[in-house]
């Protein structure tokens, strides 16, 4: 069944939002469907870009992009380190874009000159992931996986901490975070720079 990309307000999903890779493979190794959504949902934007900033055309891309979802769900089990998923996921969907091309006999855009791959780009990037740039678009998107996957290696506490802080859709004050933490109001700050100066070291060995 060709996959959709999910509503992010559902209820179902949204308790699996900040879910780390590893609890949402368990999650959908369970048989919980909402679980391997919200996965697919959480790489859709960085495997679509990889596609298409490659050279293949929409349709291509989104028949690859099904291609690499099937071979995730076949190899769930056998997934130890969690923490490279991403890179795991942009090394098949290269292999699974070659493969397209060889198949179809698409020329890729590392086969282009600069200008052609310029023009075939304009013309066959995802409207709502690149805003007309791919370049741009696949390298936010890497940034954005390298920052989550930071923020996974963060001790549960900061984890926590910083996502109240600066991913909530309605973030607490102060007060409210302490007491959700069960924490003096007056530690928040001080443990606030505490887990950035970790997150900061992190993405420095993640090659940030």
């Amino acid at each position: 069944m060709p996959y959709v990309p999910h509503n992010q307000k559902n209820p179902a999903l949204t308790r699996y939002r900040f879910a780390e890779d590893r609890d949402l493979i368990t999650a959908c190794l369970a048989g919980e469907e909402p679980a391997w959504d919200a996965l697919i949902d959480r790489y859709a934007g960085l495997l679509f870009s990889v596609c298409i900033r490659m050279g293949l055309s929409q349709a291509d891309a989104e028949d690859t992009f099904q291609d690499v979802c099937l071979i995730l769900y076949n190899h769930l089990e056998s997934i130890r380190d969690t923490t490279r998923l991403s890179g795991w996921l942009i090394s098949t969907t290269r292999r699974e874009v070659w493969r397209t091309a060889r198949k179809k006999q698409v020329t890729l855009a590392s086969e282009l000159g600069e200008g052609e791959w310029e023009m075939e780009a304009a013309e066959s990037v995802h409207p709502q992931k690149a805003n007309g740039n791919p370049e741009q678009a696949i390298l936010a998107l890497t940034e954005q996986q390298l920052m989550r996957e930071a923020v996974e290696r963060l001790p549960e506490r900061c984890r926590d901490l910083l996502l109240q802080l600066y991913a909530a859709d309605d973030p607490l004050s102060y007060q409210d975070l302490a007491v959700k933490l069960s924490v003096a109001v007056g530690s928040i700050g001080p443990t606030r720079a505490r887990c950035l100066e970790r997150l900061r070291k992190i993405l420095q060995e993640l090659g940030y």
